[in-house]
């Protein structure tokens, strides 16, 4: 008869996710409220541009504004390059996420070879543009850059180079033998790949230089048919396959960082939204903005379109988790008054805090059928349990009709109390079951199992006294 040790929540599901990679099984509850909102205070747009990066921006400001009590009309993925700026100076939404140097370009007018690549700079040139032009509010910019940039291999690329500078020492000094992958735009354009190397005082060789298509950039670079690859600072396959950014060390590319960018009268009516937004991208590096966007592309094999990409919502949601943006709710924590109880039912509360959830703790208060009633009453919210005890005490199964094996057993408790509205997840991989133990007057018998007590019991001749408690030798 096994016994496997388990966890019940009558929480919500990402709360079970959250906690799924610990070694004992969940279950929860639907009717319990998810992370808790501020009263609402008024209805905001969200807009976004149609690509992911832009996609999870928007889900960001989603969450964080629904989270402070505002009521979100979500028109993430409104379309290409200026389709979401459009619709905020036209007022259909009220707040995106934009780059500095897009809208530089792209909204007014500014030349390619003439956008900023001083951060600040940039900044405050596309603010002041904005707000008299449009009535349009820049908030504090990210920390990460979307720009054009120049990878190599973490890997195989030499470690001593980590700046444009150091690959231009390094090109004069070697006779320029590195090849390089650029695509055609970058390869042109005034303000591309010549205009960078004047700047850094270094050329390829012109045998050496391979113009492919954007995505062969990264393939190139991954395949090694070239040492260094034109990029986007922010692709998620940078993360996902082991290259690393040179650092830009003479700020030669344009500065394409961004802000939550917001309507005026909106801001005037609802001032309380700059706090949260200028929360917002400080939070957001070049590191975190790439694996988040690779979470999404490639998925956890770092390749496309193998079926464990994720959502954008989850993403979004994981990131605002992780960053304290949501308020989460008070999860109250049981468990029997023995030690085993005890302990599981601390380690949940823990768990539970370490992620961000307040806890009332009531560990070691109840016992038994109590802790199953207060489950099924919604007076706790989670509790350890045992799936033969809950077989055999709650669904009134009797011993001998129990099933054997931890599979078969797991599958039947959860198809019997999905009747009562809780979801048993994993459960431990450790086994609480009774055993016999032996003494050490046995300790040089080759004995593991009960079957080789049994052989030694049948051909020893030797008495062996058994020590067992009533209930024990009175079952079944």
């Amino acid at each position: 008869m096994n016994k496997y040790v388990l966890i019940a929540i009558t929480i919500v599901s990402l709360v079970a996710m959250q906690l799924a990679h610990i070694p004992q099984a969940f279950a929860r509850s639907a009717n319990v409220a998810p992370a808790q909102q501020e009263d609402a205070k008024g209805v905001i747009r969200v807009g976004s541009r149609d690509f992911t990066e832009q996609l999870i921006l928007g889900q960001i400001l989603v969450q964080a504004l629904r989270q402070a009590g505002f009521e979100v009309v979500d028109n993430t993925g409104l379309g290409g390059t200026n389709s979401a700026h459009d619709a905020l100076k036209a007022g259909e939404v009220d707040i995106i996420w934009d780059y500095i140097g897009t809208i530089l370009s792209e909204s007014h007018g500014v030349p390619p070879v003439a956008l900023p690549t001083d951060p600040q700079v940039g900044f405050e040139m596309v603010a002041s543009l904005d707000l008299r032009n449009n009535n349009l509010i820049w908030m504090v910019p990210s920390t990460f850059n979307d720009t054009y940039t120049l990878m190599v291999s973490s890997e195989s690329f030499d470690p001593a180079i980590q700046t444009m500078d150091d690959l231009a020492t390094f090109m004069n000094a070697n006779d320029a033998p590195l090849k390089l992958c650029v695509e055609n735009e970058f390869y042109s354009r005034g303000d591309g790949l010549f205009s960078l190397q004047d700047h850094y005082g270094f050329a390829f060789q012109e045998a050496n230089i391979e113009i492919v298509a954007y995505d062969q950039l990264y393939e190139g670079l991954r395949d090694e048919l070239c040492d260094v690859a034109e990029g986007f600072s922010t692709d998620g396959r940078i993360a996902a396959w082991g290259f690393r950014n040179l650092d830009d060390s003479r700020q030669f590319f344009p500065t394409y960082h961004a802000s939550p960018t917001i309507r005026g009268e909106v801001l005037e009516k609802y001032p309380q939204l700059q706090p949260i937004l200028d929360a917002l991208g400080p939070l957001l590096d070049n590191d975190t903005i790439t694996r988040l966007n690779a979470r999404i592309d490639l998925g956890a094999d770092g390749e496309r379109n193998t079926g464990d990409e994720e959502p954008v919502a989850q993403v979004a949601y994981s990131f605002a988790r992780a960053n304290r943006l949501l308020k989460l709710p008070t999860i109250i924590v049981a468990s029997g008054s023995n030690t085993q109880q005890q302990l599981l039912g601390e380690v949940v509360a823990q768990l539970l805090m370490q992620s961000g959830y307040g806890v009332e703790n009531k560990t070691g208060t109840l016992d038994g059928e109590a802790l199953r009633q207060a489950l099924e009453a919604g007076e706790i919210d989670i509790y350890p349990e045992d799936t033969t005890v809950a077989l055999t005490n709650y669904a009134g199964l009797p011993t001998s009709a129990l099933p054997s094996g931890a599979e078969r057993t797991f599958a039947l408790l959860q198809a019997l109390d999905e009747r009562s509205g809780i979801i048993w997840l994993t459960p431990s991989a450790f086994n609480a079951a009774k055993a016999l133990v032996t003494g050490t007057n046995l300790a040089d018998v080759d004995m593991t199992t009960i079957s080789d007590l049994a052989n030694y019991v049948n051909t020893s001749g030797v008495a062996l006294n058994l020590c067992v408690e009533a209930d024990f030798m009175a079952g079944e």
